[in-house]
């Protein structure tokens, strides 16, 4: 790179063609999930069922919000000190039995619809906490969340066509 002049010499390079990408999801109930999700439909149903205890806390909200961030301050202050937190019950892969068996008091993340998450959260005490982003700032985080994934081989840009993906929900979470 030239710095006085902030240009790339590209002389005696040859640009290669960006392929598209393409997450893997699996459209269910006008949404895409995870493939992890292997029978999408029982796995929804299993959480719309499951069990709840009182001291439950859910954060939920849209893939790419700040939900593992939210998720780490949540556990540092039920912890009273800040330390990392490597487990947490996220009911978009696990099973629900992982998520059963999980010591309380259970931070569980979800990206799943309002329809599908429990019904009995409307009932005891369960706290669920709901997070929104600027829809601006998710699209740039899902960027670049794919752009590292190894599993996704991206190597796009970040232009018009993404952008169109991300808002039509092509290979998109």
């Amino acid at each position: 790179m030239n710095r006085k002049e902030g240009t790339e010499d590209r002389s005696g390079c040859q640009e290669k063609e960006k392929p598209e990408y393409e997450l893997k999801m699996q459209p269910y109930d006008g949404f895409n999930y995870p493939v992890q999700m292997h029978n999408v439909a029982d796995h929804l149903r299993n959480i719309r069922d499951m069990t709840l205890r009182d001291d439950d806390i859910f954060i939920t909200s849209y893939p790419k919000s700040g939900t593992h961030w939210i998720n780490e301050v949540v556990y540092m202050l039920l912890q009273g000190h800040a330390s990392y937190c490597r487990k947490h019950c996220w009911l978009d892969v696990e099973s629900i039995d992982t998520t059963d068996n999980a010591p309380s008091p259970r931070i569980i993340i979800t990206h799943v619809p309002i329809k599908w998450l429990p019904w009995r959260l409307s009932q005891g005490r369960v706290k669920v906490i709901y997070m929104t982003r600027n829809p601006k700032d998710v699209v740039v985080s899902h960027y670049n969340f794919v752009a590292n994934m190894a599993a996704t081989a991206f190597d796009g840009e970040f232009n018009y066509s993404y952008i169109d993906k991300f808002l039509n929900g092509d290979g998109m979470l």
